[in-house]
């Protein structure tokens, strides 16, 4: 399809039916099952650096992120993984210090926390190298020369500048422009993923709905203009989402909510110390860190991560 249609438009084709998927139960399938296991795989990835412990199934993982990052040419599960591995490995060392075990051991357990520091700094190396080829390959440079390097380089990090100051410009924009074409939500879209589903079932069986969601993704779609010769789309803050549910009054009120649930887990942790409890904490740790770019817990692939983890611990 690169080759046909050149890189841009083969990267859109991730996104609607056509010469990727097939049909709409495809894009479906993909976007709440394979995406839901990306989370767990990117999770477990970085578990295994933390622990150092790397079987055949952590091989099987790698691979299976490097087809799936590769899809669409997106970095945003690269700088996730990158994000995990760094509150593991801080939570593993606080874990250390309080535990209450002997004075060997607790040397034994610092001295493995310096060898994967040694393993963890070249693996966080090696994303950033690898960000570079996918902006490369976002822009048509397949070839892997010093030159090449250099722009991919160069182009990551003016996106990393353009994303931190687009999205609170393109907030700013969503606040004039689409506020009013959308409407209030009514919390159908901090809770996204639940309405999408209901409107799923519901058209399935012949009533007529339309997911917050899916208006909310044809509005931010659409690029925008955020300074000289720039443009930007989809990302709007998670502010937006909380503004479009009760506006002012949303943004408030879904702030202390969501720092009470994500509270809450933090607590859940330290009462349980289970590697569930700890695997949900890392998630809503990487998605408070991601909200001034979009909110996670809007798709419902984060949904049912959450719901597949709940079921796991329980077994």
């Amino acid at each position: 399809m690169i080759l046909l249609h050149g890189t841009e438009e083969a990267r859109t084709m991730r996104f609607y039916v056509g010469e990727v998927f097939s049909s709409t139960a495809e894009i479906y399938f993909y976007n709440y099952f394979v995406e839901t296991f990306s989370i767990f795989v990117t999770i477990y990835i970085a578990f295994c650096f933390v622990l150092m412990q790397f079987k055949k199934a952590f091989y099987l993982s790698a691979v299976f992120l490097y087809l799936y990052s590769s899809f669409g040419a997106g970095r945003g599960i690269i700088i996730e993984l990158g994000f995990y591995v760094i509150f593991l490995y801080i939570a593993k060392g606080i874990i250390i210090n309080k535990s209450d075990i002997s004075l060997e051991k607790l040397k034994i357990m610092k001295r493995r926390k310096i060898k994967s520091l040694l393993i963890i700094l070249p693996l966080l190396f090696a994303l950033y190298l690898f960000s570079i080829y996918l902006s490369n390959f976002r822009n048509g440079l397949f070839e892997l020369t010093v030159e090449n390097f250099i722009k991919g380089n160069d182009d990551f990090f003016s996106q990393i500048i353009i994303y931190c100051v687009g999205s609170f410009r393109a907030l700013e924009y969503g606040i004039n422009n689409f506020s009013s074409e959308i409407g209030y939500t009514y919390g159908s879209l901090s809770f996204g993923a639940i309405d999408e589903v209901i409107c799923l079932v519901c058209n399935l069986i012949g009533i007529k709905l339309q997911a917050s969601n899916f208006i909310y993704g044809l509005q931010t779609s659409s690029e925008i203009t955020i300074g000289y010769d720039q443009n930007f789309n989809a990302l709007f803050t998670n502010i937006f989402v909380q503004y479009l549910d009760f506006g002012i009054l949303g943004i408030i009120f879904f702030s202390f909510f969501w720092g009470f649930v994500f509270n809450k887990s933090i607590v859940l942790f330290h009462k349980t110390q289970s590697i569930f409890s700890l695997a949900l904490v890392s998630f809503l740790f990487v998605t408070a860190i991601v909200s001034p770019l979009i909110w996670k817990l809007q798709s419902v692939s984060s949904f049912m991560f959450l719901i597949f983890l709940y079921l796991f611990r329980k077994k």
